[in-house]
């Protein structure tokens, strides 16, 4: 998509990449910052440009091999229709993403799978993860079609990839992040 802008153009989107190349300047003829970053994800390698205040803002994220989340939109020229710019929103590091957007998970659980067995096992890792964020419980009753959400205000677990591996484990829940 990254390559073909006509397709993005007024949108917003957020993808995922890592930076291979980086080339930080200064203009010859007017004496100001910018850079030429080369970006990469699982489909594209592109280059990006950055000039004046964006490239102040956001140039300590463009290291070679960093991997950052990086928001955007496109806008087409005006004076020269097929010629587009992108305009970064907002640039975070790949590793802090599920730390700073993941707000709420929530486990959704079938009625009929819910032991006293899988109560310890997710008092468990509840009790070895704490953290900030905040966990509901979907109950699924699959006779009825109902669900119920339970609340719990004093649960709060940190999102690791132990806790993640966990859960996956447990066939019966489903682990469902909320941002």
């Amino acid at each position: 998509h990254l390559n073909n802008l006509g397709d993005l153009k007024g949108k917003a989107f957020t993808f995922a990449c890592i930076v291979n190349n980086v080339d930080h300047r200064v203009s010859n003829k007017d004496n100001k910052p910018y850079g030429n970053f080369m970006l990469e994800d699982y489909t594209t390698q592109f280059e990006l440009r950055l000039y004046g205040e964006e490239y102040l803002k956001f140039k300590y994220y463009f290291e070679k091999g960093a991997m950052l989340l990086i928001t955007m939109t496109v806008s087409e020229n005006r004076q020269k229709p097929g010629l587009y710019y992108k305009n970064i929103q907002k640039i975070e590091l790949l590793g802090d993403v599920r730390k700073n957007r993941i707000k709420n998970v929530k486990l959704n659980i079938l009625l009929n799978d819910i032991t006293s067995d899988i109560i310890k096992d997710l008092d468990k890792v509840f009790k070895s993860n704490p953290g900030d964020v905040n966990v509901k419980f979907n109950v699924i009753n699959i006779q009825s079609g109902e669900t119920i959400e339970l609340k719990n205000k004093t649960l709060n677990i940190e999102v690791t990839n132990d806790l993640l591996k966990a859960i996956q484990k447990m066939e019966s829940v489903e682990l469902v992040p909320v941002t």
